[in-house]
């Protein structure tokens, strides 16, 4: 306990264990007295007023401890981490003395884990920052919370120190809501961006009910990869490799990208304390849905230390532990699909899967079944090369609308998408083909797909077309 730790002679106490100080910084050494590991940096020159009684800086980086000691003829280069980890556990600051005495102490009052001497990167390698308790109340109560704030994040999360330090960072995008928070000691809602575009705030209930009830600051970020945050290259110029987005569209980065955010504002903005005992911490609750919830789920579990309560709503988590069916979920689709219109499921079954027999019987032809399904070949993507690939990516769309529209069915009634999706399916005028080919200009004609056209057409040109 660090209650009990007593006043340590930095020289006298190696020396008492056989040990010199000018040998003390070896990887044996450190290794046996509690270090993780032995840095040969040094930190940045501090400035320091003239005749001050001490002058150290201590910068924890994933457990490896530094300090500089200056104005002192007794100089350590390096200090036992488990001293530190002491310190720091009971709030407070391990100093080594500028003076003759050359004492290290580990002084427990909370007011010095606020003093410009200490800084923290956690081992997870999330920042931890210097204490600051300027939350500017009058800023977040003017914001707009679906207005678009950037974050510099990091490409990869996971690169080795050399590579980590000379990579570029990218800008992404987020939004926040401060205006009912009511300072440290209060949560941090974070809710988790999922595989789309983030153009604001996504839960009204909590930005609205819940910040307001807990006093809460809520901060949403954008996923990787989705959307204007882009690590590397763009969706649709600079298109990444597929070696990049193995390694960096993964859950992991994902966590690690929005645990920045929510750490930074935590201790940058907020003036939260990390201590879990203060009546200054602020706990940090992640909310998410369907994949997000999947995320918001693993965050509490791989980060425990950051993340205090995870919400998961609809979190496919034994589609992840490939537990269950793949396609499990379209058999809830299809039982919605029914209850909104009798016949729907089956009508919408052979009419998929008569236009699949076309498409696989034109073979290399395949075009000509996309202009009689609605689809202009000219528009096919390039990677389309097989009937097999088109079918399989075509009746994808079909699937994947009506999933969406699952969503939103309820209660049934006449006025959802699903109903009116349905009703094509089920008009028997048209044969298959012709109901697919309604299908989509159904769905090309709805405020979805034009919202994503012109989004398109903003990247392509850089502006708005305000003419189309």
């Amino acid at each position: 306990t660090t209650s009990s730790l007593t006043p340590l002679n930095f020289g006298e106490g190696l020396k008492a264990q056989g040990v010199t100080q000018s040998s003390f910084c070896t990887p044996d050494n450190m290794s046996k007295y509690g270090a993780i590991s032995v840095t040969n940096e040094e930190p940045a020159p501090l400035e320091l007023e003239e005749g001050g009684g001490w002058a150290s800086e201590i910068t924890r980086r994933n457990s490896i401890v530094v300090e500089t000691i200056r104005g002192s003829s007794n100089k350590a280069k390096c200090v036992s981490a488990i001293y530190a980890a002491a310190a720091l556990a009971s709030l407070g600051a391990l100093l080594i003395s500028s003076g003759g005495s050359g004492n290290a102490f580990v002084n427990s009052t909370s007011s010095m884990l606020t003093s410009n001497s200490i800084h923290l990167l956690s081992s997870s390698g999330h920042h931890h920052h210097k204490h600051n308790s300027g939350f500017d109340k009058k800023f977040y109560r003017k914001h707009d919370p679906n207005k678009a704030l950037w974050y510099k994040q990091t490409v990869d999360h996971f690169a080795d120190k050399s590579k980590k330090d000379k990579q570029k960072q990218w800008n992404q995008r987020y939004y926040v809501d401060g205006r009912y928070f009511k300072g440290p000691g209060h949560p941090i809602f974070l809710v988790i961006g999922g595989e789309g575009t983030l153009e604001g705030m996504l839960y009204p209930f909590i930005n609205d009910h819940l910040g307001k009830k807990f006093g809460a600051f809520v901060v949403e970020p954008e996923h990787r990869f989705y959307g204007e945050s882009q690590p590397v290259g763009s969706s649709l110029k600079n298109l990444p490799s597929t070696d990049e987005l193995v390694r960096l569209l993964t859950p992991q980065q994902a966590m690690e990208d929005m645990l920045a955010i929510a750490q930074h504002y935590r201790f940058n903005e907020l003036g939260c304390s990390p201590d879990e005992g203060s009546i200054k911490y602020c706990p940090v609750i992640t909310v998410g849905g369907s994949y997000p919830g999947f995320l918001s789920a693993m965050m509490r579990l791989v980060h425990p230390e950051i993340v205090d309560i995870a919400y998961a709503a609809s979190a496919p988590l034994l589609l992840y532990s490939q537990s269950t069916d793949q396609y499990g979920y379209y058999e809830i689709v299809s039982a919605s699909a029914e209850e909104s219109a009798a016949g729907c499921a089956q009508a919408v079954k052979t009419a998929l899967m008569d236009v699949v027999s076309e498409i696989m019987a034109a073979g290399a032809d395949f075009a000509t079944v996309a202009e009689r399904i609605g689809l202009c070949k000219d528009t096919i993507p390039k990677y389309i090369d097989s009937a097999e690939l088109f079918a399989q990516e075509s009746m994808m769309i079909v699937e994947d609308t009506f999933a969406d529209a699952n969503m939103d069915n309820y209660p049934p009634n006449e006025d959802t998408d699903m109903f009116k999706m349905c009703q094509i399916f089920l008009d028997g005028t048209l044969d298959s083909e012709g109901k697919v080919a309604a299908f989509y200009k159904r769905l090309m004609e709805s405020d979805d797909y034009q919202e994503d056209l012109e989004e398109i057409k903003i990247e392509q040109h850089g502006k708005k077309n305000k003419n189309k």
